[in-house]
């Protein structure tokens, strides 16, 4: 399997997606949104709130509603790309007991059944074989039209198109092979984190490894100790370090990535700073998609395929057995 054959070659054409807001005269004005979301439905959220900082939009990624949820000036917002997601079916029951303005957004699924049975509003994602992780345009796209941003998904588009494809799969393939045989620590300041969680996530459910992530610099006060017992035993033999940081990093979190760097470097490491310019779309979207290639490469390597996930299958699964 190669990754040009996959989803992440059709990454840029998610953004061409124009969504239809069925039942939309439904909604009520509001002036902020939550959106209900877990995993990958997630995380197209906290990219979003990266991306714009300035939209006025939440997450809550459990049961029931969101705490202080106030219906009469907020959209609650049901993102859930399968449309079987319990904790987003929970939400939107409880939703509909208090007559929230809600509406829905996903693939398909008891979600979307539940919606038009009920007449609400609803958006259908694309029909397509993704996995929640690789849908992030998708689902972007179905919230900024939510927002009425149509000006931001221009500006998404615009950056998009300028991604540099043979870069960011040559970037990913080498780290891949840098990081094959470990199980990779990623860090980063509260301006990088999406990224890295989202990073995480693709290793974790693509190359099926064991992948952790930290925000610095909290992760200093405890953590960093544990990877290094004393001046002759270390975990080196099996943890390596993905740093991610912004030029716009505070000063003393930047000098806080310099040391941890010479630190565990000193203690025999593998190690990889990635710099960068979170303010940038482009380069934040750069960043994604060499972590989605990271993920797929080492999928490869260890003949694995990327794009499943039969464990969590399982387990959710079981959930509603």
């Amino acid at each position: 399997m190669e990754p040009s054959t996959t989803p992440l070659s059709h990454f840029k054409e998610q953004f061409d997606f124009v969504p239809e807001v069925k039942n939309k005269e439904t909604l009520t004005e509001y002036t902020r949104a939550i959106v209900c979301g877990m995993g990958g439905s997630a995380i197209s959220v906290s990219l979003l709130k990266l991306l714009f900082p300035e939209l006025p939009l939440s997450l809550h990624n459990s049961y029931g509603l969101p705490p202080l949820f106030d219906k009469e000036t907020t959209l609650l917002i049901i993102n859930s790309y399968s449309g079987n997601t319990e904790e987003a079916l929970d939400t939107f029951e409880q939703g509909k007991k208090i007559g929230a303005n809600m509406v829905v957004l996903s693939l398909g699924g008891t979600l979307i059944k539940n919606a038009h049975n009920a007449g609400g509003a609803y958006i259908i994602l694309p029909e397509s074989s993704l996995e929640p992780r690789f849908s992030i345009g998708h689902q972007m796209v179905g919230l900024l039209t939510l927002l009425n941003k149509e000006e931001k998904i221009q500006i998404l588009k615009e950056k998009i198109d300028l991604l540099d494809f043979e870069k960011v799969d040559r970037d990913g393939k080498e780290l891949a092979e840098k990081y094959n045989g470990k199980f990779p620590i990623i860090y980063a300041s509260t301006n990088l984190y999406p990224v890295a969680y989202l990073i995480k996530a693709v290793i974790n459910e693509g190359a099926k490894v064991p992948s952790f992530v930290n925000i610095i610099p909290e992760a200093n006060h405890n953590e960093l100790q544990s990877f290094v017992t004393d001046d002759t035993h270390t975990s080196s033999e099996h943890f390596a370090f993905l740093l991610l940081t912004s030029a716009f990093d505070h000063v003393r979190i930047l000098k806080r990535f310099t040391i941890m760097e010479s630190m565990y470097q000193e203690k025999g490491f593998t190690l990889t700073t990635l710099r960068t310019d979170h303010t940038d779309i482009l380069k934040i979207f750069e960043l994604i998609l060499t972590g989605y290639y990271m993920a797929t490469y080492m999928a490869i390597a260890k003949n694995v395929d990327p794009y499943t996930t039969p464990f969590i299958a399982e387990f959710k699964k079981r959930l509603t057995s």
